[in-house]
């Protein structure tokens, strides 16, 4: 049985990228705590697909520079060339 991924949503701006990263993580998360309640009270495990419910939200990044790309001596929090660049989001409130 195959578990579908949701499709990815272009964002203009960050503010409602991170809007939408919470609001997925906070339905993993209610998600992971009935299926654990329903175990803990019937001993019933979660579905395949439940369990593909609980998951971190991923965050993906486009980054087309113009020009040429720009200098940056830092070793984290860079983008070193064009491309796509994910991550998964553990704390998307924090």
């Amino acid at each position: 049985m195959t578990v579908r991924s949701r499709p990815h949503v272009a964002f203009a701006r960050p503010e409602d990228a991170i809007d939408a990263l919470q609001r997925l993580y906070a339905e993993a998360i209610a998600a992971l705590r009935d299926a654990l309640d329903r175990y803990f009270d019937h001993a019933a495990p979660p579905s395949r697909e439940e369990r593909a419910l609980f998951r971190y939200p991923e965050l993906r990044v486009t980054y087309h520079p113009e020009g040429v790309t720009p200098t940056n001596r830092r070793a984290f929090a860079k983008f070193p060339t064009a491309g796509v660049y994910t991550t998964t989001i553990t704390q998307p409130a924090a």
